[in-house]
């Protein structure tokens, strides 16, 4: 993860690294509070965490994609409660 913005409600674009095309942009849709748990969520998106995601290929003429699925590999906890990090 590199960055995230938030876009409307219940959208967000992701900026993200990836090992096979550098960085890419993403759309995720975010589920609302009372839908299913499990799902993405906004804290799964912390700059530089580690993450596994599956997403479709762009159509001609489409930049970004919507994530399918998520899973956090590593969240760096730390890097915004310790000081000595900042």
């Amino acid at each position: 993860m590199l960055s995230s913005t938030k876009c409307g409600d219940g959208k967000m674009v992701v900026n993200v690294y990836t090992r096979e095309e550098g960085k890419r942009g993403f759309l995720v849709r975010l589920p609302s509070s009372s839908a299913g748990k499990g799902r993405m969520k906004a804290s799964f998106f912390f700059p530089l965490s580690q993450i596994e995601a599956t997403f479709s290929e762009p159509r001609q003429g489409q930049d970004l994609v919507y994530l399918n699925d998520v899973k956090v590999v590593y969240a760096y906890r730390e890097m915004y409660t310790d000081i000595r990090k900042s």
